[in-house]
């Protein structure tokens, strides 16, 4: 289980920033695991107006399983331009809605190995 989430967890961040045209950073150190536990930390582009909506996968594609992996995520954080931790609403287990983007510095939370 810990190496199948690993490599779901990878496959997405690298997906993501290759169609996102490196605009989205992540950063993620595999050799500093606490509590079964790695550290992800995501850098986004500037955002206007609205807001946002960060959402951790619950399927993977060609399965037909929920996994909802938003499960294995904990210590979720946004911190603002001004290093002030920003509000957040968790709609469900897999989805943060983020009411003003444009304040965003980084992304950190926790994921389960």
């Amino acid at each position: 289980m810990r190496k199948y989430l690993l490599a779901n967890v990878l496959f997405i961040v690298l997906n993501f920033t290759s169609k996102a045209g490196n605009e989205y950073q992540y950063f993620i150190d595999l050799t500093n695991v606490q509590n079964d536990k790695l550290s992800v930390k995501l850098i986004p582009p500037d955002f206007k107006g609205g807001e946002a909506t960060f959402y951790i996968p619950s399927i993977v594609p060609g399965t037909y399983d929920i996994y909802d992996f938003g499960r294995f995520v904990s210590q979720f954080k946004v911190m603002g331009k001004d290093k002030r931790e920003l509000p957040f609403t968790l709609k469900d287990v897999n989805t943060y809605i983020i009411p003003d983007p444009s304040q965003i510095d980084y992304i950190t939370y926790n994921v389960e190995d």
